[in-house]
C-alpha cells in the first residue's frame, strides 16, 4: 500500500492506522534517508500502542525499550550498526514474543531480519517539504 502524506500530522495519522494491526511478535523495518520522517512516524505508532512515555530518538543509545498494550516496544536506530554487532546490542534477545520491535536505518541488518515483519518506505518530495510518500508491505515483502 502507497500513501500520500502532505504534513507531518497526515505521518502520525498513518502511523496510529497502521499501528492498530499490529500484534506482538512484530518487526517493523524502518528505510528513508535522514529527515524523512521515520522517527516521527515511530513516535506516533508507539503513542497507538499505548506507550505513554516520551519516546525518543535512539541514535545514540541505540535502543530504547517501553512499556506498551501487548509488552514492549523498541525501538532501534541501527544507522553506526552492522549485522555482526546485532548480538552485542542486544537486538535477538529483543525478538519476544511480547514485544513489538521498530528499526530506523533497517538497511544495515535486514538481510538478518528472519521473519513476521513489515517494512515501511519513506520518501521526501524534493519539491514540497512536508510531503511524504509512505509505502508499507505487511507481512514482510519487498527487499
Amino acid at each position: 500500500m502507497t500513501l500520500l502524506s502532505k504534513s507531518e500530522e497526515e505521518t502520525k495519522k498513518i502511523a496510529k492506522d497502521f499501528a492498530k494491526s499490529l500484534k506482538a511478535p512484530q518487526v517493523v523495518a524502518f528505510f528513508g534517508e535522514l529527515g524523512a520522517g521515520k522517527t516521527v512516524f515511530i513516535k506516533a505508532m508507539a503513542e497507538q500502542l499505548g506507550v505513554t512515555d516520551t519516546v525518543v530518538s535512539p541514535t545514540f543509545a541505540i535502543s530504547c525499550e517501553y512499556e506498551c498494550k501487548y509488552g514492549k516496544f523498541v525501538h532501534y536506530d541501527m544507522y553506526r550498526i552492522s549485522g555482526d554487532e546485532l548480538y552485542d546490542v542486544g537486538f535477538y534477545d529483543s525478538l519476544t514474543p511480547d514485544a513489538i520491535v521498530a528499526i530506523e536505518w533497517s538497511e544495515n541488518i535486514i538481510s538478518l531480519i528472519e521473519e513476521n515483519w513489515h517494512r515501511i518506505d519513506i520518501q521526501k518530495d524534493d519539491d514540497k517539504e512536508d510531503v511524504r510518500t509512505i509505502k508499507i508491505t505487511k507481512g514482510g515483502g519487498g527487499v
